[in-house]
């Protein structure tokens, strides 16, 4: 989580930085998730989800392979919000 907080230090706002959009358990999916700061205020978060079925034997089908990527940028307001 990456949290903005005011000058007393309360919480204004949070954005959870693994988005997990195949799922977390790995059996049919698996992926990786990038941040990059690009500047003082702008977030790009980066999900590469590759999803596939198995068969009988329970090996993966190599055909049924399939890559999504999700691109999601953010910035961070003046009011340090999301």
């Amino acid at each position: 989580m990456l949290v903005t907080y005011n000058s007393k230090g309360k919480s204004i706002d949070e954005l959870a930085l693994l988005n997990l959009p195949g799922g977390s358990d790995g059996y049919n999916a698996n992926g990786t998730s990038y941040l990059v700061m690009k500047s003082y205020s702008e977030i790009q978060i980066t999900d590469t989800v590759n999803t596939f079925e198995r068969d009988s034997l329970d090996e993966i089908i190599e055909t049924s392979r399939k890559t999504e990527v999700i691109i999601e940028n953010y910035n961070v307001g003046a009011d340090g919000k999301f």
